[in-house]
């Protein structure tokens, strides 16, 4: 598969996993004949974000969205009709 568009491709899939496992870039660099650069790249763009990280990501972003639909229609924000 690819990275463009459905999946990563099986070279993507290895790093993830073995960074999954708690391989460091370096290491999975090394076992994989990869730039630990290339691997921190793949990690980045397609690697799973932490629990705590993607909880207080959304709650940030949900809370901007809250802002902005009170600024932009005030008329249509509090309670129902």
């Amino acid at each position: 598969m690819s990275a463009y568009g459905h999946g990563p491709t099986r070279r993507e899939q290895a790093i993830l996993d073995l960074h999954d496992g708690g391989r460091k870039p370096d290491d999975i660099g090394n076992e994989l004949a990869l730039s630990p650069r290339y691997v921190r790249d793949v990690i980045q763009r397609l690697g799973n974000p932490l629990v705590g990280d993607w909880q207080a990501s959304a709650k940030a972003g949900s809370e901007a969205l809250l802002r902005a639909l009170k600024r932009h229609h005030p008329d249509r924000c509090g309670f129902g009709a």
